[in-house]
């Protein structure tokens, strides 16, 4: 499987277990326990992320807030939010890049399908 996912989530067991779920199915994937240090991940990453999947609401910064202060810097990435909290039927756009949400609670295998339906477009 070809790139790397950035893995931006607050909750550490969730992180980690989604995580485990990637790497087992092939995955490269870097962590992130906040939006400030995704964006770091984001802005030092020599190659772009295939895909940056993000929890909406963090500390510190939050998904939407990072993903607007990586700008140019996400490359190609495609981008799945999720969020524990109601979203709209559409996911908001973000520059002209289509956003992929999926609510919360969800399962590891459900982020991992939806990577590799990511992955495939």
């Amino acid at each position: 499987m070809n790139g790397t996912i950035l893995l931006v989530e607050d909750e550490d067991d969730l992180r980690s277990n989604i995580a485990r779920t990637l790497r087992d199915r092939g995955y490269t994937v870097d962590e992130a326990g906040d939006g400030e240090e995704g964006l770091e991940r984001i802005l030092a990453a020599v190659t772009d992320y295939a895909v940056v999947v993000c929890d909406l609401a963090m500390p510190i910064l939050d998904g939407l807030e990072m993903l607007r202060a990586a700008g140019d810097r996400l490359g190609g990435a495609r981008v799945l939010l999720l969020s524990a909290y109601a979203l709209s039927d559409s996911p908001p756009a973000l520059a002209g890049r289509a956003i992929t949400a999926l609510p919360k609670p969800v399962s590891h295998a459900r982020v991992a399908q939806e990577i590799e339906t990511l992955m495939a477009a």
